[in-house]
């Protein structure tokens, strides 16, 4: 494998936009007599209209434009049916991208579209489209389809499809500039106080941060008498980063359920547990902190914690460079060439606190070995470490350390992702009622992650390893030559004393590369057989159908360092490569619609629609998918909507063939400390014996280790999706519509992971065997460290049992005249999640998440969720808006008393209901447009919550779900020629 090359980039860009010149842009619209008749997203036969079988939500430009947003992300995740996934404000374990979750059923289960045809996988360690390729500037609108769209466009569409409808077609220049930026004022009264108490720095009271800016110009020709037309982009975006330090409530990793509450942190600090046992008859302490002095006193997990929070980011910084061109010709009707290039080279950092010699990740068993005669030893070292435990000069003493490299400063993860996107097509209406489609498309993504500030495994080894050489402490293996640049490591010397030589040493870099590409060749036909009489006898439209063929081949490879493959990194476990794996798919699909009935009584319109899919995957064999849906209006003023969908989801590469990886997650060991929350009895079922019972170490900053992987087993998913669903649209009141949509959406056989918390509570609650066999604790009973991915709860991909997710959508909007001051509208999106069901294993019980959070359930996903924007439009080129986000309460899952999935013994927060205003205007003279606006006026301080607890949070927060930074303040001016 090759990592990025600029000189292939440019040369493959280069002769992208040349090719693209000659072929012109894939579009939606299909050619056709009557302009009403277009192709809706959830359908790919044409029709009269925008009377959608299925539920769409649609985002214009102008919410775009209201929202101030630069980001595809930022403007998907202001709707109520979008999960926040990746994004931004994601820092620990980012992966770089941002991602589009519908319905909180997985990025995995959702399908991203740009004009009709897929965006290719993002990056090779999660295989989904990056919706950061899409620029912002160019978007049209987005139409989002909410109840599955399996059977038209595959299996990724289970919880529905985004597409993203570009702009094309421009004639002018259009040059666009925005400038914003976080404001917080700092009155948090509990973490203030929770920060003088550790005498840890307080963020002044005012500040301003993340600042950020775009710079786009699109420039767009017509050609051949208007039949031919050119479009081209480039955009630039850079963004800095916001600290957590700079937010009084993310200062520092809060703990306790309530106020009062206290400034927690990681034990991974200056940490050193003798593992020895105790001679007979005595108790010496064994948990100790080392200072500078040479001595050791007991640690106190009350103020030896180190807060890791401040050198955390809040929000990565980024660049973005986009660009690319969109162009058609049409030759004749029946033949109009088409082509896409899209390039985006995305560049961002996360940035979390220094590496460490983490507790439980020595070489032997987890345990750092130091002899008892080590010249690196004071004489208080020996009598506390050796001396009290019955230890004799030529005797090891067996340490769990969790010493922090604060002398090195912070780890850095620089990611890079550099994608390119080719389509090439030729489309036209042969003849009258038919339109035809065949195109090829090529998506690559080369990624590369580079990390710097690690610490080496077995550099720490030699360095620890030393002997007198003539008077000077040397490492062993300089004086023996198998490694002659080693400098000793004073490992108990104390916060600050480990010198640029020795950090010089023992610190490494690594990285990892790898590739994703996608191919897809296309063809389709859709007619309307009205054109030979084919029409029911009440009805005036015709059958309409589709039919078509996919073929699509799905590739990704990825390539650690050898330091990496080699498991030499603290903390870091063993990474495996994973050669150029992948799958294709050959599919057909069908689909009619069947006007049956038009403008009788009772009966204004009813209409049948149907489709089937049958797809062969190289990787899952055969999967097939159908719909059956009825729309009807008894009167033009109300419209009734219903389907029913049958699909399946082929598993993707990574979930087939990714390696076993340890990672951490959020949670407690029940078994852990003196007082162990769980019996003896119970934790016996989690694999700890009589002995270790009670001095078990606890899991450093409540991260404990579980494992990962892929299965080459896996069968695919099994979903099935209902929707019924009301349009309102009385002439009576022009200009208001309205519609209620219900949603139930079932995955079977879901692929995925249980979730070790889950796994631990359930493996405690109940003891069944299918939970208590995935914990894999070491030989002191830890659950936590490892140095092979041996310690820790396995929770590799697997056919799990199902997810449920019902729920109404309610989309409204209501516009009006106001004499001459022009017009005002508003627009009401609110989703109510009923209910978010999951079952782990296949018979053994089921949880809901739904207006839930926390370790098990991860990111609030509140009952209620709803954003009403109004806007006032002058007729002299003035534009006002204001937006009401409203987000339900949430509680945290460990207060369910009695579920073995969620319960946690523990009474934390919970989180009441939020309101955001947002404040937006716009003015337009002659050629320019200047813009501005406030998100979260009143600067409202996000839900704070147990920092070390919940799963997905960042700064002791949600900040993918609520405004984590204060206010979003932004200006603009967009000028166009």
């Amino acid at each position: 494998m090759t990592g990025f090359s600029t000189t292939r980039w440019l040369t493959g860009v280069a002769a992208a936009a040349t090719a693209t010149m000659l072929l012109p842009p894939a579009a939606l619209a299909q050619p056709a007599p009557d302009d009403d008749v277009i192709i809706i997203t959830g359908s790919r036969i044409p029709q009269a209209g925008l009377k959608s079988v299925s539920p769409i939500t649609t985002i214009d430009s102008a919410e775009v434009r209201l929202q101030g947003t630069t980001s595809a992300e930022t403007l998907l995740n202001s709707l109520p049916q979008v999960f926040p996934g990746q994004s931004q404000t994601s820092n620990n374990g980012a992966t770089g991208i941002a991602t589009v979750d519908l319905r909180a059923l997985s990025p995995v289960r959702t399908l991203v579209l740009v004009d009709g045809k897929r965006l290719m996988p993002g990056d090779p360690t999660f295989p989904v489209a990056d919706i950061n390729a899409i620029p912002a500037a160019l978007i049209e609108r987005v139409e989002v389809v909410t109840g599955g769209a399996s059977a038209v466009y595959g299996s990724d569409a289970i919880a529905g499809v985004v597409n993203f409808k570009m702009k094309r077609n421009l004639n002018g220049v259009v040059l666009d500039a925005q400038y914003g930026f976080y404001q917080h004022g700092n009155d948090f009264a509990d973490a203030q106080r929770a920060l003088a108490d550790r005498n840890f720095r307080i963020p002044p009271s005012n500040i301003s941060t993340g600042g950020n800016y775009t710079l786009s110009g699109a420039f767009g020709t017509n050609f051949a008498d208007g039949r031919g037309n050119v479009t081209a982009y480039a955009v630039y975006r850079k963004a800095n980063a916001a600290f957590q330090r700079d937010f009084d409530f993310a200062a520092c990793a809060m703990v306790g359920p309530k106020p009062p509450r206290n400034c927690g942190g990681s034990s991974n600090y200056n940490r050193f547990i003798v593992q020895n046992p105790a001679p007979a008859g005595t108790a010496p302490d064994a948990d100790f902190f080392a200072l500078t002095d040479g001595t050791l006193r007991p640690y106190d997990s009350a103020t030896d914690q180190y807060n890791y929070t401040p050198i955390n980011y809040f929000s990565r910084p980024n660049k973005r460079y986009q660009f690319g061109a969109f162009a058609h010709y049409e030759a004749t009707p029946a033949i109009e060439l088409y082509g896409d290039v899209m390039v985006t080279a995305d560049r961002s950092t996360y940035q979390i606190a220094e590496s460490a010699l983490f507790l439980g990740t020595g070489p032997s068993n987890g345990e750092i070995l130091v002899g008892c005669d080590s010249l690196l030893l004071t004489a208080d070292h020996r009598q506390k470490l050796c001396t009290n435990f019955g230890l004799a000069p030529t005797d090891q003493v067996r340490l769990l350390v969790g010493r922090r490299a604060v002398e090195a400063g912070p780890r850095f993860y620089n990611l890079k992702h550099d994608s390119l996107r080719i389509v090439g097509g030729v489309r036209g209406a042969p003849m009258e009622g038919w339109n035809y489609d065949v195109y090829g498309q090529y998506g690559r993504t080369d990624y590369i992650q580079r990390q710097n500030g690690q610490l080496s495994r077995s550099r720490v080894i030699n360095a620890l390893d030393v002997v007198n050489d003539g008077g000077t402490v040397k490492c062993r293996s300089v004086v023996n030559g198998t490694d002659p640049a080693c400098v000793p490591l004073d490992l108990l010397g104390g916060l600050g004393a480990w010198t640029p030589e020795m950090l010089n040493y023992i610190t490494t870099d690594s990285f990892q590369t790898g590739v994703t590409t996608e191919k897809v060749v296309s063809a389709s036909l859709a007619g309307n057989l009205g054109t030979y009489g084919l029409t029911m006898p009440w009805a005036d439209d015709g059958v309409g159908i589709a039919i078509g063929y996919e073929y699509r081949d799905e590739r990704l490879s990825y390539n650690p360092s050898a330091t990496d493959k080699a498991g030499d990194i603290f903390g870091g476990g063993t990474l495996h490569e994973l050669p150029r794996s992948g799958f294709s798919v050959s599919e057909f699909y069908g689909e009619v619609r069947v006007p049956i009935i038009q403008g009788q009584p009772f009966a204004d319109s009813l209409t049948f629609e149907g489709g089937y899919r049958t797809s062969d995957y190289s990787s899952a064999g055969q999967v097939s998918t159908y719909k059956l849906a009825m729309d009807w209006a008894p009167i033009p003023d109300v419209r009734f909507r219903a389907s029913y969908q049958k699909a399946g989801r082929a598993p993707n590469v990574l979930e087939l063939f990714s390696p076993q990886l340890s990672g951490n997650y959020s949670g407690v060991d029940p078994c852990s400390g003196p007082t162990p929350t769980a019996t003896l009895a119970q934790c016996q079922l989690t694999g700890v014996t009589a002995a270790q019972y009670g001095h078990i170490t606890e899991c450093p900053a409540r991260q404990c280790t579980s494992i990962g992987g892929g299965n080459p087993a896996l069968d695919p998913e099994k979903a099935r999706s209902i929707s019924l669903g009301a349009i309102v649209q009385p002439r009576a009141l022009p200009g208001f519509v309205m519609s209620l949509d219900y949603y139930d959406i079932k995955v079977t056989n879901v692929i995925g992971v249980i979730g070790a918390a889950t796994i631990v509570n359930n493996c405690i609650q109940t003891g069944d065997p299918l939970f208590c066999a995935r914990i894999q604790r070491n030989p002191n009973g830890l659950l936590f460290g490892g140095t092979n991915n041996d310690v820790g709860v396995l929770d590799t991909n697997a056919n799990l049992g199902f997810i449920r997710a019902k729920g109404l959508d309610v989309d409204a909007s209501y516009r009006t005249t106001i004499g001459n001051l022009g017009s005002l509208s508003f627009n009401l999106l609110g989703t109510y999640v009923d209910s978010f069901e999951t079952e782990g294993l296949p018979g053994t019980g089921s949880y809901d998440c739904s207006g839930r959070f926390g370790t098990v359930c991860g990111v609030p996903q509140p009952h209620w969720r709803h954003s009403l924007r109004t806007t006032w439009t002058s007729d002299f080129g003035a534009e006002l808006s204001l937006n009401w986000r409203y987000i339900g309460r949430s509680t945290f899952d460990g207060n369910v008393v009695g579920d073995p999935f969620l319960s946690q013994g523990t009474d934390e927060y919970n989180i009441p209901s939020y309101n955001y205003f947002d404040l937006s205007g716009s003015y337009t003279f002659k050629f320019l447009t200047l813009r501005a606006g406030v998100s979260n006026i009143f600067d409202k301080t996000p839900p704070v919550l147990n920092g070390d607890l919940n799963t997905n949070q960042n700064g002791n927060t949600y900040p993918q779900r609520y405004d984590g930074m204060g206010r979003t303040i932004f200006v603009g001016a967009t000028a166009r020629f």
